[in-house]
């Protein structure tokens, strides 16, 4: 049986990007607050002090959970975090910590799924519950590779992008489990989901890999067809937008940064807006789909 995700993990993967993790309490400063509340009401960031340097604390399920020093590049846990239980710890960290801490710094990190199909990448975008995983699953089945289903790393690459997971990691419900892979298992993901999570093999070069293109997901809907339609820059400027990691949104001029950004990508990637039934038997004819939609591109992304 796979092992959990352990403290030791999670500190590894933050030392890869420069980072380091702490148990320590920070030391006394500015009182922190409130800065803003994500739309579920799940994580609530506050900050502490209005310039260069700034901490920010954040809380979820109304726990403090941990300090992001972004000057020392730094993440503090709070002793209040570990009421969550230990691989809650270990997921937060991983899946939404260090997502935020990374934009934070500069990095476009994406909310997606992504895959390597033919040696390029493909990035899957969708409000949580729509399937971006079980997608991203089902992509890795029609001869790719998974890189991750939840945090991506966009990246310029000459007159193209590239893109690389945070971490290697695949997660699924039960039902998708089952439907994808004809089993049950997986490691618990955390103590307040039904989510497993799969061992994903780490590429031999975790370097980024050509970004050839970027499906955003539309709703359900309730008739039989696949549809991909592309997407102007603009849309899917906005798209990225809306699916991408913040440590602080309120900070208008990291903001501008980053739409400047997701615009220029966006007139380099193409991006499709994919919608189809969400039935299980209709996943291959979606892989097919898009495959066939890559294959219209213009050849290999840029190295």
């Amino acid at each position: 049986m796979q092992e959990s995700p352990s403290l030791h993990d999670a500190a590894r993967l933050l030392e890869a990007f420069g980072w380091s993790l702490s148990t320590d309490p920070p030391s006394a400063g500015p009182e922190a607050a409130p800065a803003w509340t994500d739309q579920t009401g799940t994580l609530e960031v506050l900050r502490a002090g209005t310039g260069t340097p700034a901490a920010f604390l954040l809380r979820f399920f109304g726990e403090d959970f941990a300090w992001v020093e972004p000057e020392a590049r730094r993440i503090r846990l709070c002793p209040e975090g570990g009421r969550l239980g230990p691989a809650a710890v270990v997921h937060l960290l991983a899946d939404q910590v260090l997502p935020r801490a990374l934009a934070q710094e500069g990095r476009l990190v994406l909310h997606a799924g992504g895959v390597v199909l033919d040696g390029r990448a493909v990035l899957v975008l969708g409000d949580s519950g729509w399937g971006k995983s079980t997608l991203t699953a089902r992509l890795g089945q029609a001869g790719g590779r998974v890189l991750s289903d939840d945090a991506m790393i966009l990246e310029e690459a000459g007159a193209g992008a590239s893109a690389r997971p945070v971490y290697a990691g695949l997660r699924l419900l039960p039902d998708s489990l089952a439907a994808l892979f004809d089993r049950t298992g997986g490691t618990p993901v955390a103590e307040y989901t039904d989510k497993a999570r799969l061992a994903v093999e780490p590429p031999d070069d975790p370097g980024p890999v050509p970004l050839a293109m970027i499906l955003v997901l539309r709703p359900p809907v309730p008739a039989s067809r696949v549809e991909l339609a592309r997407l102007s820059p603009l849309e899917a400027c906005m798209a990225m937008l809306r699916n991408s990691f913040a440590l602080d949104p309120g900070d208008r001029a990291q903001g501008a940064r980053r739409l400047g950004r997701f615009g220029a990508l966006a007139a380099r990637v193409p991006a499709f807006a994919l919608s189809y039934p969400r039935d299980y038997a209709l996943l291959a004819e979606v892989a097919e789909a898009v495959l066939r939609r890559l294959g219209s591109l213009d050849g290999p992304g840029p190295a």
